[in-house]
């Protein structure tokens, strides 16, 4: 799902956009390496696999518009640096076999002080016995994501969801129009 938006910034809303694996889970180093620069690019998005910690100061001043961090299960990790984020979202494996590992981030979470800015919770196709027990524990509403999901190709029924997520609207495509005039004799 982070791809998926990292994805739809660079190509829907035409900004330019990073996604930094900073969890340790290792899935982009399998998928490609990355360059000198520290990153490989796929369609138009800077892939950074494996950020350390000490490496987010120097990649938040770089001219992304937008940045996905996917911290995975490391939260605790990167606290300040989820602190920093404009927009947090937390995505939720609400399967029975995740549940505990579910609870035991939301209330984590719960300690903490957000200010201004609250966090957005999403879960991708959630049952909705567990959504709604988790909703009234921890007094949260989480956005339900549904719809087939190929990071690269996402439908445009999933634009207004996407737009949610991200907390921003893709600019309407105008068309181009060039008006013909007769050249005078």
């Amino acid at each position: 799902m982070a791809i998926s938006l990292a994805n739809y910034a660079a190509s829907g809303l035409l900004v330019k956009s990073a996604y930094f694996e900073a969890g340790g889970q290792g899935e982009l180093s399998r998928w490609k390496r990355p360059g000198e620069s520290g990153y490989f690019t796929v369609k138009g998005v800077h892939f950074y696999p494996d950020v350390k910690q000490e490496d987010i100061p120097i990649l938040l001043n770089r001219d992304y518009e937008i940045m996905i961090f996917d911290f995975g299960e490391k939260y605790l990790s990167f606290r300040e640096e989820i602190l920093r984020c404009d927009r947090k979202i937390f995505l939720l494996n609400l399967n029975v076999w995740q549940y505990f590992a579910v609870e035991k981030l939301l209330r984590e979470l719960e300690k903490e002080e957000w200010g201004k800015v609250k966090p957005l919770f999403a879960s991708i196709l959630p049952s909705p016995k567990e959504k709604n027990q988790i909703e009234k524990a921890f007094q949260i509403h989480i956005v339900e994501i549904t719809g087939n999901w190929d990071a690269f190709q996402i439908s445009g029924e999933s634009f207004s969801m996407m737009n949610q997520l991200l907390g921003v609207n893709a600019p309407v495509k105008k068309k181009f129009c060039m008006k013909l005039t007769k050249r005078k004799k």
